[in-house]
């Protein structure tokens, strides 16, 4: 069994990918807890690990899903106060 990497991001880049995600209507916050917990059960994410790692890393990171069929498709952990941004690839991409 493959193990997930945790890739950093250009976070200008994730922020650009982001708007363009929210304007399509692509991107899951977690208030929506149904489509977030649907997201995360098909691709597995081990969310308290991330978070517990991204903690280590970041000042208050926040956590958002895009769901595009874009390389940018994916869970991200992040930080404004840091402009940091972090990415679980799972072996399920």
């Amino acid at each position: 069994m493959e193990r997930p990497q945790l890739i950093q991001v250009d976070y200008h880049d994730f922020q650009s990918a982001l708007r363009r995600a929210g304007d399509r209507g692509r991107r899951i916050d977690a208030t929506d807890r149904e489509g977030w917990m649907k997201w995360v059960q098909a691709h597995e994410i081990k969310e308290a690990s991330f978070r517990s790692i991204c903690l280590g890393r970041f000042a208050r990171p926040q956590a958002v899903i895009i769901d595009d069929d874009s390389s940018w498709s994916g869970y991200y952990m992040y930080s404004v106060d840091d402009e940091a941004c972090m990415k679980w690839q799972s072996t399920l991409e």
